[in-house]
């Protein structure tokens, strides 16, 4: 229960994004480095575009969405395979020119029913689950233009794909909601 009052108020108190223009795979490669000493039983492997791959966006925010799809990734990891590993995999858009990340674990996959409520608040196939993980991940990559997306990869892994917004594309932000503007 504190899980989920904590989660919600994390939601609610969310600031407006406070954008810094980054490379994401070095970005990536220093956020790995940290997340692979805290979580020393983690295998994490980085495939980085050759070409860097610039955006704009909120760093603590992006820190928490790609926190959150690592752990999920390496639970269901480990729960199929008894490894907890993952790939993370960084490309640029052949058609558009844009960034984007591939995060693939060798869990199960998740079934097209489950698809439907994915990023629905409180949904959750676990047991000691909140259901407001992916929930809050999805609200935080909108507010920093960033698609969210789920794929079965080629290998029938699971694979969440974040779609990032070009760098010179900046957020505004008005006092009744927030918009989006390109410069």
């Amino acid at each position: 229960m504190n899980q989920v009052i904590e989660n919600v108020l994390q939601l609610s108190r969310r600031s407006a994004p406070k954008p810094d223009i980054i490379d994401i795979n070095t970005w990536l490669t220093t956020f790995c480095d940290d997340f692979t000493l805290q979580n020393p039983h983690a295998e994490v492997t980085l495939q980085l575009s050759t070409r860097p791959c610039l955006t704009r966006i909120d760093c603590s925010q992006l820190n928490q969405v790609i926190n959150n799809i690592m752990e999920n990734g390496l639970r269901y990891s480990e729960k199929k395979t008894g490894t907890a590993s993952l790939t993370l995999h960084t490309h640029i858009d052949g058609n558009t020119q844009l960034p984007y990340l591939d995060i693939i674990d060798d869990g199960e996959g998740i079934s097209s029913e489950q698809r439907l409520h994915l990023f629905e608040p409180f949904y959750t196939t676990e047991n000691a689950g909140t259901g407001l993980g992916l929930f809050i991940a999805r609200e935080m990559c909108e507010a920093n233009q960033i698609r969210i997306n789920y794929l079965n990869n080629e290998g029938y892994k699971s694979c969440f794909r974040l779609s990032f917004p070009h760098h010179e594309k900046r957020l505004l932000h008005r006092a009744s909601s927030s918009e989006h503007s390109t410069l």
